[in-house]
This record gives structure tokens, C-alpha cells and sequence, in this order.
């Protein structure tokens, strides 16, 4: 049966209960199809009794289609609010008619689905996203981080920021509850536009050194020399950056021996373990740039461009026991002295004394000299 009706506009959840409902009924109705006239004459008497007084009499108009319900012997009507021109013996047009139901309900449903995104703010999805990021604290990290060093100390001058870094402790909470801590012994300031070892030389702006142009405190991992990262934390000065050389080893010694045997895997950033396991003296652990940034699990993709006054997982605080400290500092050894505009100037600070420092530089001709 070929059908033509107009259909209010409707949700697609009405319109779906609409066609499971009518399918059902076309289903029962094919068990036993009842001509216009009147009941199937191959049908017992028993389900005729059953027939209600209003459905009898077959001669008025109404289109209405009775289904013979085999198993409970009843009868049921599939009204089609309309008068029928064809046979009752006909099949519906299931497909044609959920296409002209979905086509009629199309419309509100296009118009009701553009409300609800309209509903939702793009302040109230950040509000979100931040409460997921900043989950809340526990007693336990609270009292962990209660000396970590405020926003206030990083809003210093990149030399002083350099030197006031050392003697301080840093500290990485690992995923699974892990924590390691070492004493920064020895740093180095990189001046910005006036100094040819920084990556703003000149004004340079690229993706990499954006946390450079940030504020104060924010963390700066960069890869090097296709296979290191080095981590800096941005200064007061535009940009200017502290970059962290040697930290000596206080908590999670033999996990940070664990890291430094492990790499990625190709194409992968899963870890393994490398085949030549290797042993670390605790002065060589952290005695590298490069080596901190693998001992204490320090990536850029988690923590580039990210402010260390705000993460719970990396952040530096004062020592417990401090000590009274003697800092030594010099130039720069790795930029050639007359490439250099700043040949002379004292960039490198550390601790005299220290047995953690990248090398040994009481013995270096350079520092001697």
C-alpha cells in the first residue's frame, strides 16, 4: 500500500518508537492477513468470538487493518487515520513511509540539535577541561608541596634567577606515586637577544623557543643534537632562560639508575629497557643536562610551556637543611669566544666543591686561565 500523510514534526526518539510500532504491527498482521469484508473464512471460530463489537463491521469506511495475534488469539487494529483505496491484502510501503516520517521530522530535529550546542559555552567547556586537568589535592600532596618556591621567586633577572636556583631542590612526582628529588649544584644563564648561545638571538621567534617569550617560570624542554633534551625555566626578562646543568641525587637514586637504562621504542613512545644495562655511580646520575631530564622522567610533550609554580608533578622548593653555599661562575665554554659578543661575561654558576658538577672545572685550563 502506497501511503501519503502529512506528519507533525517530530524528534527522531518519537519517530523511531513510530516505526518500531508500526513494523510490529505489519509483522503480526502477514501471520494472518484479514480481507476488508470481514475475517479470513480459514479462521476456527474461536478467534471470531474474540472479535470486539466495533471491529464486526467491516462495511464503514475506515481503513483500519486487523492483525490476527496467533498466540493470544486476539485481534488488533493498525489505524491509519485515513480511508483506504486498495486492497487490505497489501503490503505496506515501509520503506517509502519511514522515509517521508524522517523527511517530515528532519527539520525540528536539525533545529533542536543547533539549541543544544548553542547552549554550551566555550568558558563553561574550559571551566570543565581545567577541573579534569586540576584535579583536587590530597593531604599527602599538600604537605608534599607546601615548600615549593611561588611564582615571586622566578620574576627575578635571568643571572640572578640562575644563582639563586642553586643550593635548591628539585621534584618530580612520578605517575605511579614515585617520588624523586636532587639538589641543583650548578646552572647557567642564556641572556636573550644579546647573547649568541640563545635560542632568541637577535629577536628569533620559531615554535621551539616560544616558552622563552612566556612568563616566569615556565618550563622550556627542547631537543638537541637529535637525541637530548635539556631543561630551562624562563626569567623575568623577555627572552631569557636558566637552564638546569647538574642536580645532585637526594631521593629515588636506583629509580633514576632504572630510567637511564631505558629508551623509546622506534616510532613508539613507550619505553624498554636497552640491551647493555649499565651501572651509574650516584655522581654521574644527574651530572648532564641531558641526563636529568631522562632521570627524572622530564618529556616535553608533558611539560614544555608549562608553568612550574602550577604543575603537581615537577616543581622546585626550598631546602629543609640549607647550607651556606660558595658560588663559583664563568663563561660559557661551548660558544666560540670571538663569535661571541659577550666573550667575558659569567654565565655559569655552581657550587664550589660539589663532586656533582657536569665537569671538573678546577682542573679546566679555561677556568684556570
Amino acid at each position: 500500500m502506497t501511503t501519503k500523510f502529512k506528519t507533525p514534526k517530530l524528534s527522531l526518539c518519537i519517530l523511531n518508537m513510530i516505526m518500531k510500532r508500526i513494523r510490529n504491527s505489519e509483522r503480526k498482521r502477514n501471520l494472518v492477513s484479514v480481507p476488508k469484508a470481514g475475517v479470513n473464512q480459514e479462521c476456527d471460530s474461536s478467534p471470531e468470538e474474540k472479535l470486539p463489537q466495533d471491529m464486526k463491521s467491516e462495511k464503514s469506511q475506515d481503513a483500519n487493518l486487523l492483525a490476527f495475534d496467533a498466540e493470544n488469539l486476539t485481534y488488533k487494529v493498525i489505524q491509519t487515520n485515513r480511508k483506504s483505496s486498495l486492497p487490505g491484502e497489501k503490503k505496506l510501503n515501509l520503506k517509502k513511509l519511514k522515509r517521508e516520517i524522517v523527511a517530515a521530522g528532519s527539520e525540528t530535529h536539525l533545529k533542536n540539535k543547533s539549541k543544544l550546542k548553542g547552549t554550551v559555552s566555550l568558558e563553561m567547556m574550559k571551566e570543565e577541561l581545567k577541573q579534569l586537568e586540576d584535579l583536587p589535592l590530597t593531604k599527602w600532596e599538600m604537605d608534599l608541596m607546601s615548600a615549593r618556591l611561588p611564582y615571586s621567586f622566578f620574576d627575578t633577572p635571568c643571572e640572578q634567577l640562575a644563582q639563586n636556583l642553586l643550593g635548591k631542590i628539585l621534584v618530580r612526582k612520578l605517575e605511579n606515586g614515585t617520588i624523586l628529588k636532587g639538589r641543583i649544584v650548578e646552572t647557567e644563564s642564556y641572556l636573550g637577544t644579546i647573547d649568541k648561545a640563545s635560542h632568541t638571538y637577535q629577536y628569533r621567534v620559531s615554535p621551539r623557543n616560544l616558552p622563552m617569550y612566556m612568563p616566569p617560570g615556565t618550563i622550556y624542554v627542547y631537543f638537541t643534537y637529535g637525541m637530548y633534551h635539556c631543561f630551562n625555566l624562563s626569567s623575568q626578562e623577555a627572552e631569557s632562560r636558566v637552564q638546569i646543568r647538574s642536580v645532585e641525587p637526594l631521593i629515588g637514586l636506583e629509580y633514576m639508575e632504572l630510567l637511564l637504562n631505558t629508551q623509546e621504542k622506534e616510532g613508539q613512545k613507550e619505553k624498554e629497557m636497552v640491551e647493555n644495562i649499565q651501572n651509574y655511580k650516584t655522581q654521574d646520575l644527574c651530572n648532564h643536562p641531558s641526563k636529568i631530564c631522562t632521570a627524572f622522567n622530564i618529556e616535553k610533550d608533558e611539560f614544555n610551556e608549562k608553568l612550574i609554580t602550577q604543575s603537581t608533578e615537577l616543581w622546585i622548593e626550598k631546602d629543609s637543611k640549607p647550607k651556606s653555599l660558595i658560588i663559583l661562575s664563568l663563561p660559557n665554554l661551548e660558544i666560540n669566544p670571538k663569535a661571541n659578543p659577550m666573550h667575558g661575561k659569567r654565565c655559569r654558576y655552581f657550587i664550589s666543591g660539589s663532586p656533582f658538577l657536569s665537569q671538573n672545572y678546577q682542573s679546566d685550563e679555561k677556568f684556570n686561565s
